[in-house]
């Protein structure tokens, strides 16, 4: 099984798309500076800048890594893991290597279960990367981080917009993000994966589920979705309640739950799919 896994992971950090992903954040990181050095607290909302004197003074490198990371992991991530998912089955049997693969007496419930172990570690491994690329850029480019930080997420969704903890505290929940994220973002590549085995081509399995994320992610805003929005994808996905001075251990517990819901199901069902497949 471990042989599998690395052989996975060797062959999806082999490909091209990994330098689209990066040379994507590293734009993302661009445009997160220039709107930095170029914005002015005058148009934070007014009851914000009324709070403190100097309001630039948290503007430090952990600030803005804060800033940089969620549309990261909310917006390049979903795209790359649905990639990911999308070609390592469907990929595979488009370009005849999966049919010669299987070619020999092989258990297609172990092959399926090393690629979703191989698609989790390769998350892993990219949310490391990225968190503390954006970390290592926000000091560079900002100053060390200061011992008091402001954590400010207004227009997230969460009741308090504005708060203040320690620098360690904030560096601690910092990371919680990150691999609570490592771990959400698998319930989208389960799902994926589970296309993946439906489809042929990866370009089929990787635009369903891009597709699907984001519809999610529109239709949890609408009125008529309200009793079902804490329960869709997006909504249990994306959780920025850990910056929160008393994280909402409830609310934490659910969406883990529905997440955990989520992978077990749909690699159950690519599990399904996949041994009844007929390759070709």
């Amino acid at each position: 099984m471990f042989r599998e896994i690395y052989y996975e992971v060797v062959k999806v950090f082999s490909q091209k798309k990994n330098y689209v992903v990066i040379g994507g954040h590293l734009m993302l990181m661009l445009l997160c500076y220039i709107a930095f050095k170029t914005s002015d607290s005058r148009y934070m909302n007014a009851d914000i800048r009324k709070m403190f004197v100097n309001f630039d003074i948290f503007f430090d490198g952990m600030f803005f890594a804060r800033i940089a990371l969620l549309p990261t992991f909310m917006l390049i991530m979903p795209i790359f893991i649905a990639t990911v998912a999308g070609d390592i089955v469907a990929g595979e049997i488009q370009d005849g290597t999966l049919k010669l693969y299987m070619s020999r007496p092989r258990s297609r419930i172990r092959l399926i279960v090393s690629k979703m172990i191989a698609i989790y570690a390769v998350t892993v491994l990219y949310c490391i990367y990225f968190s503390l690329i954006c970390l290592a850029i926000g000091v560079l480019s900002f100053g060390w981080p200061a011992e008091s930080q402001l954590i400010y997420l207004r227009g997230f969704g969460i009741s308090n917009n504005i708060s203040i903890m320690s620098c360690s505290e904030a560096l601690i929940r910092y990371f919680m993000t990150m691999f609570y994220y490592s771990f959400s973002l698998m319930a989208l590549g389960a799902i994926v994966l589970f296309l993946s085995t439906l489809f042929d081509r990866m370009t089929a399995a990787t635009v369903s589920g891009i597709t699907l994320y984001f519809v999610c992610y529109i239709m949890e805003r609408l009125p008529f979705t309200e009793k079902i929005a804490p329960f869709m994808l997006s909504r249990v996905m994306n959780f920025p309640d850990l910056y929160m001075n008393v994280i909402p251990t409830g609310r934490l517990t659910a969406n883990l739950t529905a997440l955990s819901i989520y992978i077990m199901v749909f690699t159950l069902c690519s599990i399904i799919s996949f041994s009844v497949k007929d390759i070709k």
